[in-house]
């Protein structure tokens, strides 16, 4: 991949978790990152793995395990609505299958209870989970 592919995909990633209230459509995203719709996505598969619509998913849900930790005062329904899900459920649901715990419940246990190696797509290694979650950013 070219030098310049890397810069532009990273300042698109930059992007996306700077946006992750915001509604991210495939042609929104490529347009920032001065790419045709079929070859951002063509390249984003081939740098992250991932489709696009699960790297999004995936960061939201990262974030929303972040503030439930970091943020007591946010209700589910607000961290739901801001961060695109459906509905409370549709969180529940993510967060359950993500992390086999419910919001509620994830927020009133200790994090370092969630002591496990965790990859981020970068290729940062953290052995705890608090660890993990201190640098998605606030």
């Amino acid at each position: 991949m070219k030098d310049f592919h890397l810069n532009q995909l990273n300042k698109v990633l930059n992007y996306i978790d700077d946006n992750l209230e915001c509604d991210l459509t495939l042609g929104k995203i490529a347009k920032f990152g001065n790419f045709s719709s079929f070859h951002f996505h063509r390249l984003f598969r081939a740098y992250t793995t991932e489709t696009l619509n699960d790297y999004i998913s995936r960061k939201r849900i990262e974030k929303v395990a972040s503030l439930l930790i970091r943020n007591k005062a946010l209700t589910i329904a607000e961290l739901a609505y801001t961060y695109g899900f459906s509905s409370n459920s549709s969180l529940t649901k993510t967060l359950k299958k993500t992390f086999e715990i419910s919001p509620s419940r994830f927020r009133q246990l200790s994090s370092s209870q969630y002591d496990k190696i965790i990859k981020s797509k970068n290729g940062q290694k953290f052995e705890k989970f608090e660890e993990y979650i201190c640098h998605i950013n606030p």
